[in-house]
């Protein structure tokens, strides 16, 4: 029963990653925007950061960057009263243990919702970028 959670884990993480390749080579010039243009959050032992696109102008990426090893992260973004909850695909333009979604509008109210391994789940603040 472990192996087959771990295998539909594992092709989950795949499917969303593929998913998000076409939108992260959309948007490679966020990864190049100066620290001082983009919002961030840092807490304690993680940081969230918002990067608005040169491309498309009101839309942006979410990266969450954790210190602690983290075994996935949902983001939760709210604008103009919906909600959607997204696979945060694994990223390390941030650092080793980092994830990243894109096409968030900026003025989201963001929550993301993480799997430290070893300690189970976890939600942070709800803030706006």
């Amino acid at each position: 029963m472990k192996m087959k959670k771990s295998i539909t884990k594992t092709l989950v993480m795949a499917m969303t990653a593929t998913l998000l390749v076409a939108p992260a080579a959309a948007y490679a010039e966020t990864a190049k925007v100066p620290a001082t243009e983009s919002a961030a959050l840092t807490q304690g032992s993680y940081s969230i950061q918002y990067m608005p696109s040169r491309v498309t102008q009101g839309i942006g990426a979410v990266y969450f960057t954790p210190t602690f090893q983290c075994d996935y992260a949902i983001l939760t973004y709210e604008v103009n009263g919906n909600q959607q909850n997204v696979f945060m695909s694994p990223s390390s333009l941030l650092g080793t243990n980092g994830f990243v979604y894109y096409n968030v509008p900026q003025n989201s109210v963001v929550r993301v919702t993480y799997w430290q391994t070893g300690v189970g789940q976890s939600d942070t603040p709800w803030q706006t970028f």
